[in-house]
């Protein structure tokens, strides 16, 4: 082979080369290209599942929105029935009390009008008395018919349920008795009361008056 063959022989040889390399590099842009777009198709499905996956969650969102607005207005609801339930109930305790008060005036007015009642008749006693004293009368049948009196008014008192509370020779009871003054006794022991200054009524159990009385030291 002569030396001009071998140059060509390599110069096809060089050329050769030079075009496996283009197609080689074509190759490489060519998957480069394919691989890019592979990725980023994977890369918009990705997109696409999130989108997927946030729009479920904002149905949810909806709907756990729509369960809490239906609860509130429930609660809304039972809100307006109790407050209704309390101003039914406001209403008939305020009723109840006027009805209470009522009925407590009528039952005042009416054992004080039977108390009158019966202290008319006193009250005509006394008249007859005074008239009786001033017809110089005997003193002591004034003085009679005064005690009469008195016991009538005792009587009418006690079934009203008013008692006398009992003072001379009775120890001394703060909560019954006023202590005006402590005195010497040789009669009574200390505590015990000597003299009664005033007396002292109970009206079913509870004090009307204290009565004012003298205790020995």
């Amino acid at each position: 082979m002569g030396e001009e063959e071998l140059v060509n022989q390599e110069s096809e040889e060089n050329s050769k080369t030079d075009e496996e390399v283009e197609k080689e590099e074509d190759i490489k842009e060519n998957l480069e290209l394919i691989t890019n777009e592979e990725q980023a198709e994977a890369e918009d499905e990705a997109d696409e599942e999130e989108l997927l996956d946030d729009e479920v969650e904002i149905e949810v969102s909806e709907e756990e929105f729509l369960q809490l607005k239906e609860k509130a207005n429930q609660l809304a609801e039972e809100n307006e029935k109790y407050k209704d339930r309390i101003q039914r109930l406001q209403a008939e305790f305020s009723n109840y009390k006027k009805r209470v008060a009522k009925e407590k005036k009528r039952l005042r007015c009416t054992a004080t009008e039977e108390l009158l009642i019966e202290l008319l008749p006193i009250i005509d006693n006394f008249e007859r008395a005074l008239s009786s004293v001033k017809e110089e009368q005997e003193l002591d049948e004034v003085i009679e018919g005064l005690n009469m009196i008195w016991k009538q008014l005792l009587k009418v008192l006690e079934e009203e349920g008013v008692t006398e509370i009992d003072t001379v020779g009775e120890e001394f009871d703060p909560n019954l008795h006023e202590a005006m003054m402590k005195v010497e006794s040789a009669e009574y022991e200390s505590g015990i009361i000597v003299e009664e200054l005033q007396k002292g009524y109970l009206f079913e159990d509870q004090v009307l008056r204290p009565a004012m009385v003298k205790v020995a030291e």
